[in-house]
């Protein structure tokens, strides 16, 4: 974590994106769990006409953010896109704070807020286009402390806000606050994102847009849409119905709420963590299975929920079984056929074990080259001084036979 944390801070083309995402957070933070509070109860839309405008903001937000990540990967620098969008989370937060309408509420819900959340998508694209460039390593250790950052504003602002609206009559102030952080978002890419710089020589060759979409539309891609999109829209109907069940059949307040949805994001860091090491082991097919199911489960409860105590209780199995993060650790899909995955684990294996038997090899041959000179100095006699060397007799050894006269022949 700390080197991820060093290079983050080190290379301005992801420290920028980065500090913008964190500012970001705090736009969806403040907003989203008190988005149908504001909408149902505050300005009196009714139950038909707010699923009505949450539908077709989510059209809306599909449409834009396809359509304006394709434009920004065929653009040399992000840099003006993320200003225009962020002007126009300034004007769609900070209209709703400041008319208090429904009909401003409904046009910037379904028209500005969408445009300004597509900045979460451009960003991660501008990072994930940075880390590509370095070792897998550690372009996936950034990567997840970014995305652990971007939870982090979640944990924070949700309770904050709860706390600073307690005793206001109104829950609008918190589209104010996302106006503010909308503005950071706007300042921190006007005055410290740099230009990226213009690419020598002949430009290269860029799809189209219609081959674009083409590529999305695959079989094996589409059916990994279809099924993410059926997560995101569970995850988004209890963002919506959750906050109306606290407040209305729980009978809790908007501080429960904010810490709500605080608890959830401070919550799902660990369990990102053990998701991504069930994946290690599991297969990411089995593990969003079991994901969906738990978080399933808690929907289902969360229908019978009488006190804020039960609520509490749910979120750590939400958390547990959200889908949605353990997803995000996956690096990507694995395209392979089974036979192909069942060769490649089998020559793991057989790499594992060659491995731990040259560890073996080695320790042992270690171990003998050890004891053999231990030995060695155990059996070798403690003489010390003159007499471990010991000075040969002249008068012994061949050299002496050889001085000795010899007798002559006569010589008894």
């Amino acid at each position: 974590m700390p080197s991820a944390f060093s290079s983050i801070l080190r290379d301005h083309r992801i420290r920028v994106p980065t500090l913008t995402l964190v500012a970001l957070a705090f736009t969806y933070a403040s907003t989203m769990p008190y988005q149908s509070i504001i909408g149902i109860n505050e300005l009196g839309l009714s139950d038909r006409t707010y699923s009505g405008l949450i539908f077709l903001a989510a059209l809306v937000n599909v449409t834009t953010s396809l359509t304006l990540g394709i434009w920004s990967d065929k653009l040399s620098d992000r840099r003006p896109l993320v200003l225009a969008l962020s002007v126009c989370g300034m004007l769609g937060f900070g209209m709703i704070y400041a008319f208090r309408t429904a009909g401003v509420f409904i046009f910037a819900t379904l028209v500005l807020i969408p445009m300004s959340n597509s900045t979460y998508s451009i960003l991660f694209a501008s990072i994930r286009a940075t880390t590509n460039t370095m070792d897998r390593g550690r372009g996936a250790a950034i990567t997840s402390t970014v995305r652990a950052l971007f939870s982090g504003s979640w944990a924070l602002a949700p309770g904050m806000i709860g706390l600073y609206l307690i005793h206001s009559q109104s829950m609008t102030p918190a589209y104010g606050i996302a106006g503010l952080a909308s503005l950071t978002c706007f300042c921190f890419y006007l005055f410290l994102a740099r230009p990226a710089p213009k690419r020598e020589g002949p430009p290269a060759q860029q799809i189209g847009f219609l081959s674009s979409l083409g590529r999305i539309l695959s079989p094996h891609v589409l059916a990994r849409i279809g099924v993410m999109a059926l997560l995101l829209g569970l995850q988004r109907s209890n963002s919506v119905v959750s906050p109306l069940i606290i407040t209305h059949a729980a009978g809790g307040s908007v501080v429960d709420v904010g810490f709500m949805a605080g608890l959830v994001a401070f919550l799902e860091m660990p369990f990102m963590m053990m998701w991504g090491a069930l994946q290690r082991r599991f297969r990411t097919v089995h593990v969003l299975a079991v994901g969906t199911l738990i978080y399933c489960l808690y929907l289902v409860l969360l229908g019978f929920a009488s006190a804020p105590w039960h609520v509490y209780a749910l979120e750590r199995l939400w958390r547990r079984g959200d889908p949605q993060r353990s997803h995000h650790l996956h690096a990507g899909p694995d395209r392979r056929s089974a036979g192909a995955r069942k060769f490649t684990d089998f020559r793991q294996h057989l790499r594992r074990q060659r491995h731990q038997r040259l560890d073996l090899r080695s320790r042992h041959q270690f171990y003998q080259l050890f004891r053999h000179r231990t030995d060695r100095r155990r059996h070798r006699p403690c003489v010390r001084g003159p007499a471990a060397f010991p000075r040969k007799d002249p008068a012994s050894g061949p050299a002496a036979d050889l001085r000795k006269p010899r007798p002559s022949p006569g010589m008894p």
